[in-house]
């Protein structure tokens, strides 16, 4: 009689059906059929295939270790005794066995797509931003250095006496430009401004400004309507201070 067989014979006997087992056993029916079916090929791992047969076994009243011990030659190819029922759950695979070298070939291949995504990602950056690297970004939050005094504004760390008291500042972008603009600490615009947009300022009373543009060469000052010198070269990262005086004061 075949191994399955006996399964089936025993089931039959007892007046089981497959559902009846599986409902006790709480093994899937599809798991109980390749056992009886002797389709193997089905079954999950090992360690979990063998407590099947022996949970199946012990419901029939079959002898459980005589069962297991036949499925795993069928199965396995091999007979082996078992001195624990979980004895199969503490091997661990060598270290540098062929499955883990191939394991470790995937992380590798895993971090050098990633490396390569992340230098895509700030080389994209820097050409969307006008030719600015990833490093020469404007930080959001940058620390407002000592006011320039004497109403001078600062480029690159010297100073500009073109700028005088005013009430009124204009920004017009002649190609793209990331800017920040903060008046007494408080953030008024920060954003990148496309070629041909403007932004126009006012106020009332007296202000300490803070300018950081990421594109000098793409960005045009204005005072009161007054055209101011060329912030700096294209590209180049720029950061100002000046104070501004309403004039109605």
């Amino acid at each position: 009689m075949r191994w399955g067989e006996k399964l089936k014979e025993a089931r039959e006997k007892y007046g089981y059906t497959i559902d009846d087992v599986e409902e006790e056993t709480k093994i899937r029916k599809l798991y109980l059929e390749a056992l009886e079916n002797e389709d193997f090929n089905l079954l999950p791992p090992r360690i979990y295939s063998v407590g099947f047969v022996k949970r199946y076994a012990r419901l029939l009243n079959l002898d459980e270790k005589t069962m297991a011990d036949e499925f795993k030659l069928m199965a396995y190819g091999q007979e082996q005794e078992e001195s624990n029922d979980n004895n199969d759950i503490g091997k661990i695979a060598p270290p540098f066995g062929p499955q883990n070298r191939i394991k470790f070939k995937n992380v590798f291949a895993g971090l050098l797509f990633l490396a390569i995504a992340l230098w895509l990602g700030n080389f994209l950056l820097a050409y969307i931003l006008d030719g600015q690297t990833a490093d020469s970004l404007p930080d959001k939050t940058p620390v407002v250095e000592e006011p320039v005094k004497n109403n001078e504004t600062a480029k690159n760390g010297q100073p500009r006496d073109n700028i005088t008291e005013a009430d009124d500042l204009s920004v017009l972008a002649k190609g793209k430009c990331w800017l920040l603009i903060i008046a007494d600490g408080e953030e008024i615009f920060q954003g990148t401004l496309q070629a041909g947009a403007k932004q126009d300022f006012n106020f009332e009373e007296n202000k300490q400004i803070y300018l950081k543009a990421g594109n000098a060469g793409g960005l045009e000052l204005s005072i009161n309507g007054e055209k101011q010198d060329e912030l700096g070269q294209h590209g180049e990262v720029i950061e100002m201070e000046f104070f501004l005086e309403a004039e109605d004061q």
